[in-house]
Order: C-alpha cells, then sequence, then structure tokens
C-alpha cells in the first residue's frame, strides 16, 4: 500500500535532519529516483533529479529541467506508468563489383507513459557531486 500525500508543515529541524540522511546516502552511493525515509516516526517521499551541469546554458534552466525530472519521478513512483517496447530489426546488402557485404541495424524503442497531479513538495537541497560536473535536485514530502 503506498501512502497518500498530505499537506503538512515540516519543521526546519527535520529538514535539516532529512537533508544531511540523503547527502550521506547520496555521498555513499549516488541515486536518482524516488525514496521514502522514516525520521522520528514519521515517513517522508524524497525525489531526486540529476542533471549534467554541461548540458545546460544556464543555471535556470538546469533547475526547470531538475525540477520538472524530481516531480515526474515523484509522480510515476506514486500513479505508476505505462511501457510498451517495441524491436526493429534492419538487414541490408550492398552489392558492388565483386564484393557483397551485409549489415544489420537494431533499434529498441522504450516509451513510457503516465499521468498525475503531484502537489506540496517543495525542493530539500540542490548541490554539485562528481567535481562539479553533476547537479543532483532533492524535492521531498511528508506522508500520511
Amino acid at each position: 500500500m503506498i501512502p497518500v500525500i498530505g499537506y503538512c508543515q515540516v519543521s526546519n529541524s527535520t529538514k535539516v535532519a532529512l537533508e544531511k540522511e540523503m547527502i550521506d546516502l547520496f555521498n555513499t552511493s549516488p541515486f536518482e529516483g524516488v525514496k521514502i525515509l522514516q525520521d522520528s516516526g514519521e515517513s517522508y517521499l524524497l525525489s531526486v533529479s540529476i542533471q549534467t551541469n554541461t548540458s545546460h546554458k544556464t543555471s535556470s534552466s538546469k533547475n526547470r529541467v531538475a525540477s520538472v525530472m524530481a516531480r515526474r519521478n515523484a509522480m510515476v513512483f506514486m500513479n505508476g506508468s505505462t511501457v510498451t517496447s517495441e524491436q526493429i530489426i534492419k538487414t541490408n546488402e550492398t552489392i558492388t563489383m565483386n564484393s557483397v557485404s551485409y549489415y544489420e541495424e537494431f533499434i529498441d524503442r522504450i516509451n513510457e507513459s503516465s499521468s498525475g497531479f503531484i502537489d506540496g513538495m517543495e525542493v530539500l537541497t540542490t548541490f554539485d557531486f562528481n567535481q562539479g560536473k553533476e547537479y543532483a535536485y532533492i524535492i521531498f514530502r511528508k506522508l500520511e
């Protein structure tokens, strides 16, 4: 059973404790996606997005993309998703003078779709890691 997201204020001390715990977890083994953490008998949904610092022209665009990805991770976790896949194999033959060459091309297409509504999640922390090459964006919400 997945808990329902509620609208509760979280104290600064709880926020600081969650931030420290997430950074420790992340430094041990970086991850992207959703985690549920327990603190003082309460459960919190945390969603992490990782962006490459070099792929964004401005920090504003990096934050927007990271925010959308973190919210998407939480939405897929809470509402599920539909995954479809298709595999395409193309073969071709080229004949030139005295030689024949063959080649194959393999294409795997995987599509995932999800819909839902995630509200009330706030930024827990953001930080650079991997010698400044990557950026972590973490949002959270108390679960009820």
